[in-house]
C-alpha cells in the first residue's frame, strides 16, 4: 500500500511535467524561436502559411511571408540583430506579402513550355507573366477585396520547374483575430480558370514569435 501511494506521489508531479512538454512541442504552442527555426516554422507546409492546391496538371502554392521572415530571407544572415530586423520591419509595416508558384504536375517541365498547343504560346505566356498577371490577382481578406499592389515575376530561365510571384497587398487593421485571406488568380494563361487558395486565420493567429524580436513586439 506505501508503494502505491509513492507511485502515485510522483505520478502527481511527473504528470503535468509531461503535459507541458507536450504541449510545447505541438504547433502553434511554441517558445518563441530563434531565426532558423523561425524560417522552417514558416515554410513547413503542417503550420498553414504554405498552403498548395492543384487543378489539373498545374499545382499552385501560396507562401505567406511574415516580416520578420521576409528580413532573415533576404539578408541570408540567421543571427541578424534585433535594431537591423525591427528597422527593416517599420519600413514594410504598411503591406502584406506573398509568394505564389506555378510549377507543373511532374515538377520537371518549364511551366512557360508546359503543355504548348503553338509555339507563339511560350511568348503568350511569358508576356503575361510579366506584365499583364498582376492584373488577375487580388486577395479577400473578412470582407474586403485587395488588388495586388506590388507584383514581381522572377524568370528563371528554364532553370527551375517551377516560376514565382513576389506579390504584396495592403495590410488591413484587424480586431485580435485575424481573419481568413484567400488569394484569387484568374488565370489568363494556363486554362485553369478561377484559382482560389486561402490561409486559414487560425493558422495566421498561432504564428509563433522570433526571439530577436520578443522584447519590442506587442
Amino acid at each position: 500500500m506505501e508503494k502505491y501511494l509513492t507511485d502515485m506521489r510522483l505520478l502527481f508531479w511527473i504528470l503535468p511535467l509531461i503535459l507541458t512538454a507536450s504541449c510545447r512541442q505541438t504547433p502553434g504552442w511554441q517558445d518563441d524561436l530563434d531565426p532558423m527555426e523561425y524560417v522552417n516554422w514558416v515554410e513547413d507546409m503542417n503550420n498553414g502559411l504554405k498552403v498548395s492546391k492543384q487543378i489539373g496538371n498545374i499545382r499552385f502554392t501560396l507562401q505567406f511571408k511574415p516580416l520578420e521572415y521576409i528580413i532573415l530571407k533576404e539578408n541570408g544572415n540567421p543571427d541578424a540583430g534585433k535594431e537591423e530586423i525591427i528597422k527593416e520591419m517599420e519600413q514594410m509595416k504598411d503591406m502584406q506579402y506573398y509568394t505564389f508558384t506555378i510549377s507543373a504536375d511532374d515538377h520537371l517541365s518549364d511551366i512557360l513550355k508546359y503543355n504548348l498547343n503553338d509555339p507563339a504560346d511560350y511568348y503568350f505566356r511569358l508576356n503575361y507573366f510579366a506584365s499583364e498577371m498582376q492584373d488577375d490577382l487580388a486577395l479577400v481578406e473578412g470582407t474586403d477585396t485587395l488588388r495586388c499592389l506590388l507584383f514581381h515575376y522572377e524568370r528563371n530561365y528554364g532553370l527551375a520547374p517551377y516560376t514565382n510571384f513576389l506579390l504584396a497587398f495592403e495590410k488591413k487593421e484587424n480586431g485580435e483575430e485575424i481573419p481568413d485571406r484567400t488569394l484569387i488568380f484568374d488565370d489568363g494563361a494556363l486554362n485553369s480558370g478561377i484559382v482560389k487558395i486561402t490561409i486559414n486565420g487560425a493558422a495566421l493567429n498561432r504564428m509563433p514569435k522570433l526571439f530577436v524580436t520578443t522584447m519590442v513586439r506587442k
